[in-house]
């Protein structure tokens, strides 16, 4: 594809994308049809429909919508013959690639095994984001089952430089236990700031300059859109000293993380909304994951009551579970 026909097919995919989420209940007919064209697209060009997919995909999954017929896989390890010929220039003298022009499939493959190393090497900074993701990950297991109202991002200042853990909390929110476990996972190599410490430091010109793997804790909000606004307000700017963020959502796993398990974004709109519904709305009962709230919070977000209360159905083998919410009478009363 050229490089038109690639934004062209980007802008059809988008405004499809805006037809089917343009309603509470997403067009699923609309998505399917999304789906089938990048299904279409040739193995070169997939990797610059990777974004789209991974919105599209993080959208749906807030609606409590998974993808299953196509997965980022499909998007990613893309090798052609140009960025092949572009390292081995690198690995190898130019009298030996002349003749390598010529060589058999075994060699071919050798170069290949090298580019892949040099690849490594270069990006060793850039996927140490995952090691520490995974690294607080599992010393929180525990921890995030009872945990609400977090999130994970990745803050990127400099995409060369290494990551350090964060704890990012408004006042007042507890945060000691989370605090013991990562000061024992990185041996005190992390960081603890409010969100009114970093605004300050942000005024006074002292923010440092740092790439941080952060675990953001909110408060509740219910009832309070001023102070909701205030603290949306104080995010953005927060991330809007950084290079780029990413929200990340992790699947429920019971063994060690790996990169299937997340559902990463870098959609600065949708990550605000989801805040709001999540702190503006409260569950009555405690037994559910923070994802399972998530979910249930994003398909009541339009609902104007503040108070759900729900229960479980039914639980399935494979850990699905299905539930019973409505409104709380007495939020609805007031």
């Amino acid at each position: 594809m050229t490089p038109d026909q690639i934004n062209t097919l980007k802008d059809k995919l988008n405004s499809d994308k805006a037809t089917a989420l343009e309603t509470s209940t997403p067009r699923m007919s609309v998505v399917q049809a999304i789906i089938s064209e990048l299904m279409k697209i040739e193995k070169k060009d997939r990797h610059h429909f990777r974004d789209f997919f991974i919105s599209l995909k993080n959208e749906l999954f807030q609606r409590g919508i998974p993808i299953t017929n196509l997965s980022l896989d499909f998007f990613e390890n893309i090798e052609t013959l140009e960025s092949f010929e572009e390292v081995s220039v690198v690995v190898k003298p130019k009298e030996i690639i002349s003749e390598e022009a010529k060589v058999n499939d075994e060699k071919l493959g050798e170069l290949q095994v090298e580019a892949k190393d040099l690849e490594l090497e270069n990006d060793s900074a850039k996927s140490d984001w995952f090691d520490t993701l995974r690294q607080m990950h599992e010393s929180l297991r525990e921890d995030l089952k009872a945990l609400k109202q977090y999130f994970f991002l990745r803050l990127i200042y400099d995409n060369s430089a290494q990551y350090t853990p964060l704890i990012l909390h408004e006042s007042g929110r507890y945060f000691q236990p989370i605090a013991k476990k990562l000061h024992d996972a990185f041996n005190g190599g992390y960081d603890v700031k409010s969100i009114k410490e970093i605004q300050k430091e942000l005024e006074n010109n002292e923010f440092p300059k740092k790439n941080y793997i952060a675990i953001l804790l909110l408060s509740s909000k219910i009832n309070d859109e001023k102070g909701l606004d205030l603290t949306i307000e104080k995010i953005k700017n927060i991330i809007d000293k950084f290079e780029s963020f990413e929200n990340i959502a992790i699947k429920r796993t019971k063994d060690s993380l790996i990169r299937k398990d997340l559902l990463r974004s870098d959609q600065l709109d949708p990550f605000i909304d989801e805040i709001k519904y999540i702190t503006s709305i409260l569950l009555t009962n405690a037994e559910i994951s923070n994802d399972e709230e998530k979910i249930i919070k994003s398909l009541f977000r339009h609902l104007e009551c503040p108070i759900l209360e729900y229960k479980v159905i039914k639980e399935g083998l494979s850990g699905s579970r299905v539930f019973e919410i409505q409104p709380s009478v007495q939020s609805s009363l007031n």
